[in-house]
């Protein structure tokens, strides 16, 4: 079972490291300091949340995280005080002996382990070698431990969701696998349309507010062939077409992205097979249908997060966005729509 003993030992490893760059970023309204300890190359780490990243300033930050790896931190982990038979389920997570403060959760299949002190906002991420971490990992780093450390402690929630606007109100663009979500968000890097994210984002369930996670846009084949003037700007061109093509907008387009704006709607998204895009008013059911299922299985959640997303979908009115094969009327009836929801949006 995992334990407190096995934490200390842990850390006192990364406190024995030399080499250690510190960044700070502001991730929605929390602070996190990141520590790389070892580390000479961190852009796998990096990429998607180096449009958060700000200056250290007077140095308080909410949460803490210490990263490493075996190859070149050269920080092997202790002993684990756990029966890997016994104590560890399908999905990595290990029994503990606080389950409430004291969590983790070994990822076998990238050789990925983190640990979680919600008592003192401290998170730790190893890994075997941190330049072969798997493409998803770096379109999306450390999301565990930022889901964790939210879920523990606050109204913030993220969700499997795409989100477009201004800084008047945006949308969550949600729907199935398959269903134009990402093709949306796309289609808005081309309009007046700001983008929080294609994939996961942060709401915040009190105050109904979008906040972005990650800058990262991923291109399945047949979209690098709908939007052919992003190719240019691929970052894994080696990795095609096994693994979906990633694109950081942080280094190619800032002026697009948007880092916080009101919720002022959910848009499930499916494709219309017609020439323009429409919308009808929908559910706060259709909205849970398509928000929930995805995002507790991204986030391995159990059912109790539920309660999170449902209120999420009655906070805000839901629509259907059937899209269009004439692209750009997809932003066009996004930016009509934000302006029915709030007059002064656009």
């Amino acid at each position: 079972m995992l334990n407190w003993d096995f934490w200390q030992k842990t850390v006192k490893l990364f406190e024995k490291s030399s080499n250690i760059t510190y960044k700070f970023y502001k991730v929605g309204p929390s602070v996190f300091r990141i520590s790389f300890h070892g580390l000479e190359n961190i852009e796998n780490f990096t990429k998607a949340i180096n449009h958060l990243e700000i200056k250290e300033g007077d140095g308080l930050f909410d949460f803490n995280i210490l990263v490493s790896d075996l190859v070149n931190g050269e920080i092997m982990l202790p002993e684990p005080s756990w029966s890997w038979e016994e104590d560890v389920d399908e999905k990595g997570f290990i029994a503990s002996g606080d389950e409430t403060h004291l969590k983790g959760r070994f990822l076998g299949w990238q050789n990925t382990f983190y640990l979680l002190n919600l008592k003192e906002n401290t998170g730790i991420y190893w890994t075997k070698n941190n330049t072969e971490i798997p493409e998803w990992e770096r379109s999306f780093p450390f999301r565990d431990i930022f889901h964790q450390f939210w879920s523990f402690n606050s109204d913030l929630l993220i969700l499997h969701a795409a989100a477009v606007g201004t800084k008047e109100g945006g949308l969550l663009l949600t729907g199935k696998g398959g269903s134009g979500k990402s093709t949306a968000a796309l289609a808005c890097l081309n309009s007046n349309l700001k983008y929080a994210g294609d994939d996961l984002v942060l709401v915040d369930v009190a105050k109904a507010k979008i906040y972005s996670l990650y800058n990262v846009a991923k291109l399945e084949n047949h979209q690098l062939l709908m939007f052919p003037n992003l190719r240019k700007y691929i970052y894994n061109e080696q990795a095609l077409p096994n693994e979906k093509a990633q694109l950081f907008l942080f280094d190619h387009f800032k002026e697009l992205l948007i880092k916080e704006m009101p919720l002022r709607g959910i848009a499930v998204t499916k494709f219309s097979h017609k020439a323009y895009t429409s919308y009808e008013l929908s559910t706060e059911a259709e909205g849970l249908k398509a928000l929930a299922p995805s995002t507790i299985c991204l986030l391995q959640e159990s059912q109790k997060h539920i309660g999170a997303i449902v209120k999420v979908c009655k906070k805000v009115p839901v629509y259907k966005l059937l899209t269009g094969t004439e692209l750009q009327t997809i932003p066009n009836m996004i930016e009509e729509l934000l302006q029915k929801l709030n007059p002064n949006a656009l």
